[in-house]
């Protein structure tokens, strides 16, 4: 695999699902919930000033929520095949947590990117994960721009 194929790739989203989730321990979020914290890491300074994108700022970023889901779910199997996350079964719907595993693999991730990825989720974490999703749920229903070509 080339460097280019990386990209926006599974394993890419698999290793920003396994760091958000062993952030989030208290926490065991939906697919859908997975799909926006992953899309609030990686533009996170469209919601705090403070914190650096990681993913360029570029028009209609906000349709990559439309994508990204079916790119989390590749991650996810790629985390299951693994035995890199622990899936609840609940009455609420499928839900996603780190294991020991997962826990130990992300002590073992130094690389810049997963350190702006770990940043951004940390410095997140002043907020409750309710208002993360609130943020990220507002932007959907409450930005009309988003469903309209920008440039």
């Amino acid at each position: 695999m080339n460097k280019l194929e990386l990209i926006n790739s599974p394993l890419e989203t698999a290793l920003r699902i396994i760091i958000i989730l062993s952030i989030l321990r208290q926490e065991i979020p939906t697919l859908d919930e997975i799909v926006m914290l992953d899309y609030y890491v990686l533009h996170a300074n469209d919601f705090d000033p403070a914190l650096e994108s990681i993913h360029p700022d570029i028009p209609n970023r906000e349709n990559e929520l439309l994508i990204r889901r079916k790119l989390v779910i590749e991650g996810l199997r790629i985390l299951e095949s693994r035995s890199l996350i622990k899936i609840n079964y609940t009455k609420t719907g499928i839900r996603y947590c780190t294991n020991e595993l997962s826990n130990q693999v992300v002590k073992y991730l130094e690389s810049p990117y997963s350190s702006k990825v770990t940043r951004n989720i940390s410095e997140s974490s002043t907020k409750s994960f309710d208002e993360i999703m609130l943020s990220v749920r507002k932007l959907i229903t409450e930005d009309s721009n988003i469903w309209i070509n920008k440039l």
